[in-house]
């Protein structure tokens, strides 16, 4: 095959946009821009220790409308640019 060809570049761009599809769709389930959360703890304070998804193990997340939650209530913790670090926050109450 002529890799000059237009047959080998339109082969080349469809195995491009399959790898980029196929490696979207794993980002996005593993780090969707809201996931839910259980409060482990009652408060309204700044920050607010909630287990995240099906973790067992408490996070502290920010609380910057100050709810009041009580342990067990479930809330969204948004992830702002879908990084799983010191941004993350409470967003609604569900």
């Amino acid at each position: 095959m002529d890799i000059n060809s237009s047959e080998f570049a339109k082969q080349f761009i469809n195995v491009i946009d399959a790898r980029i599809e196929a490696k979207f769709k794993e980002l996005k389930s593993t780090l969707s821009p809201e996931k839910v959360g259980k409060v482990a703890v009652n408060g309204s304070g700044a920050t607010i220790q909630v287990y995240i998804g099906n973790s067992t193990t408490a996070v502290e997340i920010k609380n910057p409308r100050s709810f009041t939650l009580t342990a067990g209530q479930l809330v969204a913790v948004a992830f702002p640019n879908f990084k799983n670090d010191s941004t993350k926050f409470i967003d609604r109450i569900l």
